[in-house]
């Protein structure tokens, strides 16, 4: 589990800001309920970059969501999403499956939650996949 002061390592690239898979960064703020995370990233210098709101998507799913739905992009087939990930078609939809009940069974439990997806996704912030620096 994430916790505020921890390390990150983006694993998408976030170009409305300018970052790139890679970049570290630290987890300044956990909003409630893990919903999303306040992320300061930095150069090796400790300078500032940016500050960005991250939500904690597993990584391959958010990336397909976004590429279903053309977040941040134009939408993609499952075809050409299972080529760009060496998959299959049907491994694809599977995931995507999945991805969309958790993201149903959130919406369930936190009837604003849908807000803020709407909002981060309508600043060109979509779901970023991030990994825990060890």
């Amino acid at each position: 589990m994430i916790q505020e002061h921890d390390g990150i390592v983006l694993t998408e690239n976030l170009p409305a800001e300018t970052l790139e898979a890679g970049d570290v960064g630290t987890v300044i703020h956990i909003h409630p309920g893990g919903a999303a995370y306040e992320v300061e990233l930095m150069t090796l210098t400790g300078q500032t970059i940016a500050v960005t709101t991250v939500l904690p998507t597993q990584p391959r799913q958010a990336r397909i969501l976004k590429l279903r739905y053309g977040i941040g992009q134009a939408e993609c087939t499952l075809q050409e999403i299972a080529e760009m990930l060496d998959l299959t078609r049907e491994r694809i939809r599977q995931i995507q499956q999945k991805a969309e009940q958790k993201l149903r069974r959130r919406l369930q439990k936190d009837p604003y939650f849908g807000d803020f997806v709407l909002e981060a996704c309508s600043d060109a912030s979509p779901a970023v996949a991030m990994e825990h620096a060890s």
